[in-house]
């Protein structure tokens, strides 16, 4: 008996789809980089447990959210191998929630089982569609969360919980709202179903709209509190109004036919699945708008990251993992047939371990290859400036950021200059004047006020690969 209990409880989809998750992204868990956001989250995460203070010591263009919640790995488990099982985990437990949200919507258990599986094969295969951990892991975990609450019987106390789960994914980015304009429309559509009760469900809508500010209200009255109110504003509103740049049709169809042909035969089911009739309607609807009104975040800034797409896959996988709902296509039955469903996860599985093995353990990790040449050269008080490298070196080596810009982007790239309105020249000559030890530079940097300093102070004490020098000061 207690053999069956064991066996039933590993079958579960919780403990089947956390490992899932672990193994489809083993092997991203040891490099040092892989993406340059989450090495400056790593960064300011660290800075916050040593006492700085975001958006005055350390500056970026995201909320707080996203580096309240590494602050609170890095305190356990301080290491960057942490922060990627952490997201492992995370991503696996967000799959967990699409399956209950997927059987609260009608959805019979392999539509379920299809929906967290697909969810975390979106997330675990393009290194910039979900590899490289990035704000949109983590607050799809909310707004998954958010939409099952609301999926259910309605109820006050339920709608001002998933109020608050999209207030926290909000602090993590903004472009939750469009997220909880999605999950409000659908809302209003069920109500539509019944034409009694609206002034209940006006109340409560109120009241999750309440629930949902309480998070963003809290980092206001903190940023108030200490005196960076100022700055809290222009980030949040100033910055992001100077962040979105114009594209052509051209480019915006171009980067959406590259993520649906990314991911062919879930996109075939997911449109097969739209129009076909045998799926769940509140499923379709809930699913179709969340996809469609989470489109346009994506689109809209014009920058085109790959990343963006994130905050669209919790519905692209409600939807796609319906095409195995009852009255299924004859694919389907045949995917579903053990001889061939579990062969084919096996072999995405073991394809997918081989091919992250190349990429990510395989390579040379030379940020680490430069932190263990630094250590045993650095004096307690010498600094060290990334400069176009990677930042994750100040958090390797346990350094402050000389800079509050720890994204190299946003002291080296014009459009991140022009969007924070950074003082280009002040802050060049605040570094020239603090004269770090230790610069890191790979080819392609731009000259500038620095770098001239640099020809005239510096010189290039070690090589790492083909283009990345150590400059060391001279004496």
């Amino acid at each position: 008996m207690r053999r069956a209990t064991l066996f039933a409880y590993l079958l579960h989809p919780l403990p089947v789809l956390l490992s899932l998750a672990l193994c489809m992204r083993f092997f991203s868990f040891f490099p040092s980089v892989i993406n340059h956001d989450e090495s400056t989250y790593i960064v300011i995460a660290d800075g916050l447990l040593r006492g700085k203070t975001y958006l005055q010591d350390y500056v970026d263009t995201k909320p707080i959210g996203v580096f309240l919640l590494y602050a609170a790995v890095l305190k356990v488990f301080p290491s960057v191998w942490a922060v990627r099982v952490f997201t492992a985990l995370w991503i696996g437990l967000s799959a967990w929630g699409l399956h209950l949200l997927s059987r609260r919507l009608g959805a019979n258990l392999a539509a379920a089982w299809a929906a967290g599986i697909l969810y975390i094969v979106l997330c675990s295969v393009f290194t910039f569609y979900g590899v490289s951990p990035n704000t949109e892991l983590y607050y799809c975990g909310f707004t998954i969360a958010a939409a099952w609450l609301l999926a259910g019987k309605p109820g006050t106390g339920r709608w001002m919980l998933a109020g608050l789960c999209l207030g926290l994914g909000f602090i993590i980015k903004y472009s939750v709202l469009f997220d909880a304009l999605a999950l409000g429309l659908f809302l209003l559509w069920r109500q539509r179903q019944q034409p009694q009760g609206w002034g209940v469900f006006v109340g409560r809508v109120g009241a999750m709209a309440v629930a949902m500010a309480l998070p963003f209200a809290g980092v206001w009255w903190y940023y108030k509190q200490t005196g960076l109110q100022e700055s809290f504003l222009y980030y949040t509103f100033e910055v992001m109004r100077k962040y979105p740049v114009s594209r052509s049709l051209g480019e915006y169809t171009r980067f959406l036919a590259d993520f649906l042909l990314r991911y062919l035969p879930l996109s075939v089911m997911f449109f097969y699945t739209a129009w076909a009739k045998y799926p769940p309607i509140a499923l379709r609807v809930l699913a179709l708008l969340w996809a469609g009104v989470t489109l346009v975040p994506v689109m809209i800034t014009g920058r085109l990251f790959g990343h963006y797409f994130i905050q669209l896959m919790p519905a692209f996988a409600l939807l796609a993992g319906a095409f195995f709902h009852e009255r299924h296509p004859r694919i389907a039955a045949w995917l579903l047939a053990k001889r061939v469903c579990y062969p084919l996860v096996a072999v995405v599985l073991l394809v997918n371990l081989y091919l992250q093995k190349k990429d990510y353990y395989d390579r040379p990790d030379y940020p680490l290859q430069i932190a263990t040449w630094l250590r045993p050269r650095l004096q307690s008080n010498d600094q060290v400036y990334a400069g176009n490298y990677h930042q994750i070196l100040y958090f390797l080596l346990r350094r402050n950021s000389p800079t509050p810009y720890v994204h190299r982007s946003l002291l080296w790239a014009p459009h991140h200059i022009r969007a924070l309105g950074i003082d280009e020249t002040a802050e060049w000559e605040r570094l020239i004047k603090l004269a770090p030890k230790y610069v890191v530079l790979q080819d392609g940097w731009a000259s500038n006020t620095f770098t001239a300093f640099m020809q005239e102070r510096y010189q290039v004490r070690q090589t790492f690969g083909k283009n990345i020098s150590m400059w060391e000061r001279l004496p």
